[in-house]
């Protein structure tokens, strides 16, 4: 068995540092001469990252049209998030998998599709992060530090923006229909994957597009050939778009989409081994134990702009009902939610003097209601119970430009509910925010800010409602929202002409700290015992560190580096592990993203994930490792059968055993690991 070189001799947090001081070094070297060739061919725009600056803030937008998805074999979200340092996800396989930006866990973030929300945990953790086909998207927005107020609701981490794409975005300019087979093969998880879509111009500017896709995977197997149980999967996805574009300032577009996924998987935190829960079958008893389950997911979206000539106007209304139902196939058990919501925006452009204003107003508003249905100790018959949480937001934001100087500023008015079985929690509360940025030399930009975000809901998953008493009480007869308050500040710069004519580079490096207070707890729960009590946490969390990335591209090839360390601590100032549906400590992670066009129609690329060793946790858990994983692939699109794209990937190139940070650890027993060495083909025709 082949594996990496060990990463933890002495010090791999010095070996890290070694290792990420040289890359840019041998970047510049690498790069000097071979790039004023590689400046000769366009490559296609299609494939870039798109950097967006936003004023304030920095927000990532990732293009993932078809062919990138092919060109880096992605069948998860995780393959296409994994280029960005901010994000982590862990969990081994797709079911249990949990998203982390900067250490916050997920279910503190706005995650979106289409203005769709991301649905709250079902069971433990599923259900909150969406499975979705990353084919469906055409960009991910990524926005961290102190968001705006118009990145919606409970942002206590930030906010993830999801948009789907257009059968304007597939079709070939030249035809009026168009369609898409695409088949793959994994060989870590025996997975295979059949995909078709057709897509169309009905009438000017009006466009459908139709997708259906299968993915069945078997248990899968870890880095050192241990195959995984209960990890076996099947999956499938639909999607249907009709898009109105470009109609006099109009545009209009609906979507549906639609998931099942079906699995024998632990029933309990799924990525903890199965020995963790041996206890449990000691003992008789069902939970952790391997079942049946079912998660289906089907969300309803529209979304329509006005943005005529005037600087005035530019209206986005979106409105979204979703539906996301768990069921134990083997047990009477049953949990869903069902969401709607809307939003309406203006976005205003206008001078004052020697000022540019952008000017966002407008509102949202969620009602989602979950539903239980399981058994509760001592009752004879399941019990189904129902909560419902609402949101009212009023916001404002106001982005200025004044010469080399950036302003913006806003708030978010909320009006809050949320039901704890017979009792209900509610108020208001504002989060206001602020930040800057001035240019002090050409390219080079300071940046500061400052914000705030609350939720009125607590995180409790969906199925631990039943265990809800009917004499459970709120401390204070009421629970004061979450608050997340958010500092950023850092440098940029960015020119072009570096190394080569078309050369450009962008280097960023800030400092952050989100402390999260009031946040709401419960007594119970666990192992189906009684929760008697909601209350606010005394005291606040604490996820701080440090982040940087660098990007040098020219049009045939673009390498990035990317840093992130992310600690967090308890209102004591401890250290924490992993904290469900909270946050992680997280080991200095370094990132290297390459992708290089050696031929018109041949695309190399090559991803180096390195993590140090976590040893700063509480007294007593042991000493998570540090790992170092390469990631190799080669795309060809033959130039004689246009719209043939083929992909031969290699994931965990050298068969490394780890289990990511964020993944779950008790009892001294470590998370499930992820994938070992992993095969890839895929092959797409487009017409």
């Amino acid at each position: 068995m082949t594996s990496s070189p060990s990463f933890r001799p002495t010090s791999s947090k010095s070996v890290l540092r070694s290792t990420a001081a040289r890359l840019p070094w041998l970047m510049a070297a690498g790069l000097s001469v071979p790039a004023q060739a590689l400046d000769a061919v366009p490559a296609d725009d299609d494939a870039t990252i798109e950097e967006i600056l936003v004023i304030g803030q920095r927000t990532n937008r990732d293009l993932t049209t078809p062919e990138v998805t092919v060109e880096r074999a992605a069948t998860e979200l995780d393959d296409i998030l994994r280029v960005s340092p901010s994000i982590t996800i862990g969990g081994g396989t797709p079911s249990n998998q949990r998203l982390y930006v900067r250490g916050i866990e997920g279910s503190n973030l706005n995650i979106t599709v289409d203005g769709v929300r991301q649905s709250q945990n079902l069971f433990q953790h599923r259900g909150g992060l969406m499975r979705l086909d990353p084919f469906l998207l055409k960009r991910v927005a990524l926005s961290t530090g102190a968001v705006g107020a118009d990145k919606g609701t409970g942002a206590l981490g930030g906010a993830v923006e999801m948009e789907t794409v257009d059968a304007q975005d597939l079709l070939d300019p030249r035809r009026r229909v168009g369609a898409l087979a695409k088949g793959g093969f994994q060989s870590a998880t025996s997975a295979e994957q059949v995909s078709v879509a057709g897509f169309g111009e009905l009438a000017e500017g009006l466009g459908l597009v139709l997708y259906a896709s299968r993915l069945d995977a078997g248990r899968y197997r870890a880095g050192d050939g241990d195959r995984i149980p209960n990890a076996a999967s099947e999956d499938a996805s639909y999607f249907g778009k009709l898009s109105l574009l470009d109609q006099a300032g109009h545009s209009l577009r609906l979507s549906v989409e639609h998931h099942e996924n079906e699995g024998l998987y632990p029933w309990g935190a799924g990525d903890l081994p199965p020995d963790f829960y041996q206890d449990f079958y000691d003992k008789g008893q069902k939970g952790g134990g391997p079942m049946r389950q079912e998660l289906k997911r089907t969300h309803y979206a529209l979304r329509y702009g006005y943005d005529p000539a005037s600087p005035l106007a530019d209206v986005d209304l979106s409105a979204y009902a979703s539906r996301n139902h768990l069921e134990n196939l083997d047990w009477d058990r049953g949990y869903k939610t069902e969401n709607y919501g809307v939003t309406l925006k203006n976005t205003a452009r206008f001078d004052v003097g020697a000022t540019g204003h952008e000017l966002t107003m407008g509102f949202d508003y969620l009602n989602d209601e979950a539903k239980s249905r399981a058994p509760r100790k001592g009752q004879p018959q399941p019990l189904n119970v129902a909560g419902t949480t609402e949101n009212i937001g009023l916001f404002m934001q106001e982005r200025m430009q004044w010469g080399i100087v950036g302003l913006s500023a806003g708030f978010r008015y909320e009006d809050f509910k949320a039901d704890y079985g017979t009792a209900t929690a509610r108020g208001t509360a504002v989060a206001p925010n602020a930040s800057a940025d001035v240019e002090v030399l050409p390219g080079l930009t300071l940046f500061g800010g400052y914000g705030q975000s609350v939720r009125g809901a607590s995180t409790i998953p969906v199925g631990w409602l039943v265990h809800i008493t009917e004499d459970v009480t709120l401390d204070g007869d009421n629970l004061d929202p979450e608050r997340a308050k958010t500092i950023d500040a850092g440098a940029r710069f960015e020119r072009d002409g570096v190394f080569t004519r078309h050369g450009r580079l962008e280097v960023k490096a800030s400092y952050f700290r989100t402390r999260l207070s009031n946040v709401i707890s419960f007594t119970g729960g666990r192992g189906g015992s009684a929760i008697t009590r909601f209350f606010n946490e005394d005291g606040a969390y604490r996820s701080k560190g440090f982040e940087a990335s660098a990007r040098w591209s020219n049009k045939r090839f673009e390498t990035r580096l990317g840093y992130l360390q992310a600690d967090l601590e308890d209102p004591e100032g401890r250290p924490v592990n992993v904290l469900r549906r909270l946050g992680s400590a997280i080991g200095d992670r370094y990132l290297w993203d390459s992708r290089v066009e050696i031929l018109p129609e041949l695309v190399a690329g090559y991803t180096l994930t390195a993590v140090g060793d976590l040893d700063d946790l509480p007294a007593g858990d042991p000493v998570k490792d540090g790992y170092m994983v390469h990631d190799v692939r080669l795309s060809w699109r033959p130039s004689p059968l246009p719209g043939l794209s083929i992909t031969l990937a290699a994931n965990n190139l050298f068969d490394k055993r780890y289990t990511d940070h964020t993944t779950l650890t008790a009892g001294g027993f470590e998370g499930l690991p992820e994938l070992g060495r992993d095969f890839r083909v895929i092959a797409q025709f487009r017409y």
